[in-house]
């Protein structure tokens, strides 16, 4: 496994499970029946089955990106083949993008506690990075700055054309 990022991908898969059932009060069936009355939990079902189909062409198109990477030989993650896909699904009008555009902000909403595992990851090989650290810091720095007046130029020649 050359990336080793597919155990991180099943956490964040079961954690984006977890909170997406908080979400819609079906991880606690108390709150779900006091938020439904009777007579309209099965538009409720329904609307769940939205998001969750929304979620399996998420999943599939990251399925696919997966699949790219084992089978092409470059060192690119499958996380890039997916993004790349999706970007030409929606472009191409393969995936409309009412078909994924709730679940899609839903991932964005909780997008913070998707950096959690990555964190993780880096205290943990701490060893390593601790005689680079220095470096690192100092070309992310560079890097920031960089991008900043870079976007910042971009940005004012974008509003003075207009």
């Amino acid at each position: 496994m050359p990336h080793g990022n597919s155990y991180g991908e099943l956490v964040l898969c079961g954690i984006f499970v977890i909170v997406f059932l908080m979400y819609f009060g079906l991880l606690f069936r108390k709150r779900w029946y006091i938020l439904v009355p009777k007579k309209e939990r099965k538009w409720r079902i329904r609307g769940i089955m939205k998001y969750v189909r929304q979620f399996l062409i998420i999943l599939v198109i990251s399925f696919i990106g997966e699949l790219l990477r084992y089978y092409i030989p470059l060192k690119i993650p499958a996380s890039i083949y997916g993004l790349v896909l999706l970007f030409a699904a929606l472009e191409l009008r393969i995936i409309k993008l009412v078909s994924i555009r709730e679940t899609s902000r839903f991932l964005i909403e909780i997008m913070p506690l998707m950096f959690v595992p990555a964190g993780v990851g880096l205290l943990s090989s701490w060893g390593v990075l601790k005689p680079v650290c220095v470096p690192i810091m100092v070309i992310v720095l560079i890097s920031t700055i960089i991008v900043m007046a870079v976007s910042g130029k971009v940005t004012q020649g974008v509003i003075r054309d207009r």
